[in-house]
């Protein structure tokens, strides 16, 4: 039996509007497809999402994602596979569960139900459907009702209208390994920060520590924190194993030795390519985006890993055994990784936190998506 964690978007967190004078601005909330669907993502009998993408009245639809509250819910799938799917009664609730302010019994089938392609006009994402079946759908079947989102690949940015561009049943027409949805960045156990005082093990890092910073020198410390994932939980969450970056992958001492980070950890890259595509040529790029399978890999094994994390009172550049990376930058998606207690302390530390639905500091580089680093990586 498998497990895994999909990350997903409550329906009461999104909205749904028509462009109805065809002017591409998004000003009028249409009427539900079904009369007796509970919110717009909901369709009629079979969740192919063409309510969204080619709507009744025409008009074109937009989504617009009002936060960035996604919830972590684990799946346990019973079947012979790790895909989060369409139709599949194998998977279910792992624990009950609070969505979308209804709350839903362990053991409850979950499903895939459409996938949809939406655009801000220059990037493209993959958004969806997340089902919950319910025994007395109000739409008179199990999987009418879509409860929220779940993406493909990457969050797409808060509060922009997403116009929809193409829907099918199912994610992607088929099946999708848990592991391509959307997750949440960290150093591991024994990564070597760099301090005015010399090279401190990052577990070692302590609130009011000075830390020598890439832009505004030696920067003190505001939080630390860190997350143990036994074997267990890394059988059934791929997305939380490391990535491993060996020694001298990205440069002469850029690291000084093996490092292991998150996938989502952002490693900063300068190059005078990034300058002419991205307009500066220091830009920050996903671990996971890097990997080569030669000298920048993902990690397999299921060996313990705690993850290490630090902030500032702005985001920062550090370096990490010998590589340029960033600092934590919390938005919801992060907080809900760290577990009550740290999201509590860091709440009292940063109020702004709380109901924030996105990040409270400036990224101190260019983010790049995954798409964007294999271009500035690519050899041709």
């Amino acid at each position: 039996m498998a497990e895994y964690t999909i990350w997903a978007l409550a329906a009461s967190f999104v909205t749904v509007q028509s462009d109805t004078d065809s002017d591409g601005i998004p000003e009028t909330t249409p009427p539900l497809e079904n009369p007796n669907a509970p919110n717009l993502l909901s369709g009629w009998t079979q969740g192919a999402g063409t309510h969204l993408s080619n709507p009744s009245d025409g008009f074109q639809r937009y989504i617009t994602l009002d936060s960035n509250s996604w919830v972590p819910i684990e799946i346990s799938d019973n079947g012979t596979d790790d895909n989060f799917a369409d139709n599949d009664s194998n998977q279910t609730l792992t624990d009950a569960l609070s969505f979308g302010g209804q709350n839903y019994p362990a053991g409850r089938t979950v499903e895939a139900e459409y996938t949809l392609q939406v655009s801000d006009g220059a990037n493209t994402y993959t958004l969806i459907g997340f089902n919950i079946r319910e025994p007395n759908s109000p739409v008179g079947n199990s999987y009418g009702t879509t409860e929220g989102l779940a993406f493909i690949g990457e969050f797409p940015p808060i509060g922009v209208p997403l116009r929809v561009i193409g829907a099918s049943e199912g994610p992607g027409g088929s099946s999708t390994p848990a592991d391509d949805y959307a997750v949440p960045p960290c150093f591991t156990l024994g990564t070597l920060i760099d301090t005015p005082n010399g090279l401190c093990p990052v577990e070692d890092i302590r609130p009011g520590d000075l830390v020598r910073t890439r832009d505004a020198g030696a920067q003190r410390v505001t939080w630390a924190g860190a997350v143990a994932l036994d074997s267990a939980r890394l059988a059934g969450n791929p997305r939380f194993r490391p990535v491993l970056i060996k020694a001298g992958a990205l440069g002469v001492g850029q690291p000084v030795r093996d490092m292991l980070v998150s996938r989502q950890h952002r490693i900063m890259l300068r190059d005078w390519r990034a300058e002419l595509l991205f307009g500066s040529s220091e830009v920050l790029v996903a671990a996971v985006d890097l990997v080569n399978e030669r000298d920048i890999v993902q990690v397999y094994d299921l060996a313990p890993v705690t993850y290490i994390h630090f902030m500032f009172d702005q985001h920062q550049i550090v370096r990490a055994d010998g590589l340029w990376a960033e600092s934590l930058r919390p938005g919801p998606a992060v907080l809900a990784t760290l577990g009550r207690a740290a999201q509590e302390e860091l709440f009292e530390l940063f109020p702004q936190l709380r109901g924030a639905d996105k990040p409270p500091f400036e990224a101190a580089r260019p983010l790049l998506r995954a798409r964007e680093t294999r271009v500035l990586t690519s050899k041709t």
